[in-house]
């Protein structure tokens, strides 16, 4: 991975300041057991033991829930206000919130779905954490980077949500934006309703070999 792209990606540290409890993201509301389970990642990742690491406590993922749906108060937990439906509301509805986790699933917390179609035309469903953006495609997962700490990682999500921490993969060809396809949006419209369907975002997406797949996916207000 080029250090261009890799500035590119989402740096934990802008968000580590000025917390009172050290390892906890800033501004948001996590405990002193939560700031230690960042800092042991950062640990994890110096030391390259985040297979260990992950086997145990799994990696950071980001989703959000509504606050009347709140379960009671998680000790692993980072929470901030969530933007989503603030202005019509006149305060904060949503809470978004990150966990440490071996699967990215709900259901008290809600998490992007991406859309993926390989070349056959196939459709897979794949959750994600709204941390970060799909790399590439590999065995029908999507794979992700991410920076933290100035520490690269990268893992893969399978449909079910499941994650997975495996030898890192040089993509040939990154993801790009590309013009929304009427066969594409069919395939995918039992799925979204007509205004979602107006709003999606699409991109072409490759696996290591450079073998194209299409990715539809809808904006995010977390």
């Amino acid at each position: 991975m080029s250090n261009s792209f890799a500035q590119k990606l989402p740096h934990w540290e802008d968000y580590m300041a000025d917390h009172e409890f050290k390892g906890c993201p800033q501004h948001s509301t996590c405990t002193q057991e939560m700031g230690e389970r960042f800092l042991a990642l950062e640990a994890a990742l110096k030391t390259k033991k985040l297979s260990s690491f992950f086997n145990k406590l799994g990696i950071p993922i980001t989703g959000r829930r509504h606050k009347n749906q709140a379960a009671k108060k998680n000790q692993f937990a980072a929470i901030w206000d969530s933007p989503c439906n603030y202005k019509k509301e006149k305060k904060s509805s949503f809470e978004r919130i990150t966990t440490f986790s071996k699967k990215i699933k709900g259901p008290d917390i809600n998490y992007p779905t991406y859309y993926l179609i390989n070349s056959k035309n196939e459709l897979t469903l794949i959750p994600a954490s709204s941390d970060d953006s799909a790399l590439g495609v590999h065995k029908n997962r999507l794979v992700f980077n991410r920076i933290y700490k100035k520490n690269y990682y990268q893992y893969q999500v399978g449909q079910n949500g499941q994650i997975f921490i495996e030898n890192d993969i040089n993509m040939t060809q990154f993801s790009e934006y590309a013009r929304c396809k009427k066969e594409h949006l069919d395939i995918i419209s039992n799925h979204l309703t007509k205004q979602e369907l107006t709003q999606v975002n699409c991109r072409n997406i490759y696996d290591k070999k450079g073998q194209k797949s299409y990715l539809f996916y809808l904006p995010r207000c977390e």
